[in-house]
């Protein structure tokens, strides 16, 4: 085990030196982990680099206290000229680069920027046999990384070189269900870890107040600039700066689209996104995107020639205007349904300060996008090359590598991924981006990983990489769970020919549920070879609990549409119960897309509540019933279950206040909750001899932890 107590880590930068100190300080608090005491960070302290005049922004000498104290200079000399030699390689023509070498008696990392020395500190930890999984989600209890018993700093093999096959390496919150600010902030950590470079946020999504930039930006903003990852603002919803209400007459009825051939609505859409930005100078890309499912008025299209001119020349007014007044913020233009096409020459974008992101959301996955036996990948593939050969500028791909449709179905689409991300790089995408949701996490864990890996090198060999991470997170039953992968997939090229799914296909959703079973026979091998107790073990565990989920709902589209009513009813239950029980161990979000094959009667009010009870501390549901039946004289017993959102435990304080028409057996008490492990108090209801035929509300109120006040819980009592 090293002694890293006689080492020092020095730091120098010639702007924004946040992020060295930052990258310098990390480096320490990794290598603290394998030997305490942990290296000595020394600020700036090779300040003559900045004379040497290379294009290298930020450096770190990580060194024997010795060589800091008595030999630094003429080690200097030796870095001067490794810096002269590598210096093309490590600028990289502008891209984020590093460079990581020994020399004599230091290791040194350079970047071409800012945040390029940030990753270079972490590729050194990896090299040094440390792993970034996942972002440190409370859910991973531990497990979302590896640490080694030991680093042996001066035994790497080989200098790293690298640069980034993509310039935008994005990644997407899009409906943000199962946000909060804690994990938001663990998800930033892991990005920068995973080389990606841009947060995608959404204003208001959809306009609905749910998922808003401004509810987090205060605590987002000093973690995305000490790791230089840049903001991206913006998202569905003209009306979010428009909205109707105050804004009639920039409306034509029965459309959702304003009128952008009034220019007065125009320069009223472009003045309050411009006021918007100026009062937020982090966020250095706007998202100018019409609404999802957008209906622009017939007058529009016919005034412009087409959908894709009318949205053009909505995104160039306001990138005019940002550029005169707000100077270095891009604009982004989506190229998604209706409105793919690229514009005619006279309304093309300025390329130089407008992004399109072109997203093929009714795509195959059943092939690849470049294999064209599928009519709507031959069609996307196709508009890709006709963007990238009309269009100078930036174009990148909004893929739907996990996709809310697939309700947290295991779709880890690995080996489409490993030639589909290169193949986009090859016909001229710059770009890279999915959306993510903390809830399934580790359900598309290996997706998210592959994604961000062939994101910064599309050299990436994914079988090779497929083994050694299988390799590392599983150990001896990594055999198994690569077969896992590869029945999953196959289950998920199977169902999603198109976005929906092909439920209504009796032999699609028959060999899916085969595939389904199969890699649950695979998995529970691996758990016969993965030591108890083990990481290993653990993660098995809950891709287990995950196919059981899977299994469960397949099932239930299978009894549908082979007429079987009671089996179906079976299944539907199971789904709900794996879902209550498993929606906060990071396999399954509950939300519309989720719960709308089982649940009934759902609303945008209990949308919101889905929301609000994934950043509670802790949820509680009397019962699984929203209402029960008690005839006069009888009883019935019910359950207030409290469950940990936040995998944090909690003493929650309950107060039951009944109408004086109802006698319970106890009114109030306390309930201790864990991570993973529900805690009920049965409670025993009987009409009073006041009570009447009729309805009563039963409102239980709770406190958590002594003074967060949770949302109350209801049940409605007939007594009959």
């Amino acid at each position: 085990m090293n002694d890293w107590s006689n080492h020092t880590i020095l730091w120098w930068e010639r702007e924004q030196t946040e992020i060295a100190e930052f990258a310098a300080n990390e480096l320490q608090r990794y290598l603290s982990m394998v030997h305490s005491p942990a290296p000595t960070v020394v600020p700036g302290g090779v300040a003559n680099v900045a004379q040497v005049g290379h294009s290298v922004h930020g450096l770190l000498i990580l060194a024997n206290e010795e060589v800091v104290k008595y030999s630094l200079e003429q080690s200097i000399s030796n870095l001067m000229e490794w810096l002269q030699r590598e210096n093309k390689l490590v600028v990289a023509n502008g891209k984020d680069a590093f460079a990581v070498c020994r020399l004599a008696d230091m290791t040194v990392l350079a970047g071409s920027n800012p945040r390029s020395v940030l990753y270079a500190a972490y590729a050194l930890l990896e090299e040094l046999g440390f792993r970034f999984f996942a972002p440190n989600f409370n859910f991973y209890q531990g497990t979302a990384e590896y640490i080694p018993n030991e680093a042996q700093l001066f035994g790497i093999a080989k200098c790293l070189d690298e640069g980034a096959s993509f310039h935008y390496r994005r990644l997407y919150v899009e409906e943000g269900w199962s946000f909060n600010e804690t994990n938001l902030l663990q998800l930033i950590d892991w990005m920068a870890k995973r080389r990606l470079n841009v947060l995608v946020y959404p204003y208001n999504y959809q306009n609905e107040g749910l998922t808003t930039y401004d509810t987090w930006r205060e605590a987002m903003a000093p973690e995305l600039t000490r790791r230089g990852i840049a903001v991206e603002v913006g998202g569905h919803g003209y009306a979010s700066w428009l909205p109707p209400a105050k804004y009639p007459d920039y409306y034509i009825s029965g459309y959702n689209v304003f009128d952008v051939a009034n220019p007065e609505a125009v320069r009223a859409y472009v003045e309050n996104v411009v006021d918007y930005l100026r009062e937020r100078p982090e966020i250095r890309i706007f998202d100018a995107w019409p609404p999802d499912a957008a209906q622009w008025p017939p007058s529009v299209i016919e005034q412009f020639g087409s959908i894709a001119d009318a949205e053009a020349s909505v995104v160039n007014q306001l990138s005019a205007a940002v550029q005169s007044r707000l100077p270095g913020v891009q604009i982004e233009r989506i190229a998604y349904i209706p409105a793919t096409e690229p514009p005619s020459f006279n309304h093309m974008h300025d390329s130089a300060h407008v992004v399109v992101d072109i997203a093929p959301y009714d795509r195959s996955y059943h092939v690849p996008i470049f294999d064209h036996s599928a009519e709507k990948n031959a069609y996307y593939d196709d508009l890709i090359q006709r963007w990238t050969s009309v269009y100078s500028g930036a174009v990148a791909i909004y893929e739907y590598y996990r996709k809310y449709s697939w309700h947290s179905l295991p779709n880890n689409f690995l080996q489409l991924i490993g030639v589909e991300i290169p193949y986009y790089g090859a016909i001229g995408a710059s770009g890279m981006g999915t959306y993510a949701e903390p809830a399934d996490w580790i359900t598309y864990e290996a997706m998210h990983y592959l994604t961000a890996e062939l994101s910064w090198n599309t050299n990436l060999d994914t079988s090779d990489w497929s083994a050694s991470y299988c390799a590392a997170r599983f150990g001896p039953a990594a055999g198994d769970v690569q077969r896992y992968f590869h029945l999953v997939e196959g289950a998920g090229a199977t169902l999603y020919l198109d976005p929906a799914g092909n439920y209504d296909d009796r032999h699609c959703v028959s060999t899916a549920l085969q595939y389904y079973k199969e890699a649950q026979a695979s998995l529970a091998a691996a758990a016969k070879l993965a030591p108890s107790e083990s990481t290993f073990a653990w993660i098995i565990n809950r891709l287990s609990w995950n196919l059981a989920f899977a299994i469960a709902d397949t099932e239930l589209s299978l009894y549908r549409v082979t007429g079987s009513p009671t089996r179906q009813e079976e299944a539907r239950q199971r789904v709900e119960e794996i879902i209550a029980a498993h929606r906060f161990d990071g396999i399954i979000l509950q939300n519309i897309h989720t719960m709308h094959r089982c649940a009934r009667g759902l609303t945008p009010d209990s949308w919101a509540r889905l929301y609000a009870m994934y950043r509670s501390p802790v949820h509680a549901v009397i019962s699984s019933r929203s209402s029960v039946n008690i005839s006069a004289g009888q009883s019935d017993s019910i359950e207030l279950t409290v469950q940990s959102c936040d995998y944090l435990p909690h003493r929650v304080r309950w107060h039951a206040d009944p109408s004086d028409e109802l006698e319970l057996s106890v009114s109030e008490g306390f309930l201790s909750v864990r991570p993973s492990i529900a805690s009920a108090q049965s409670i025993t209801v009987r009409p009073s001899s006041k009570a009447l035929g009729g309805s009563y509300l039963l409102t239980i109120r709770m406190t958590c932890d002594e003074n967060t006040e949770l949302p109350n819980a209801t049940m409605t009592v007939a007594v009959i």
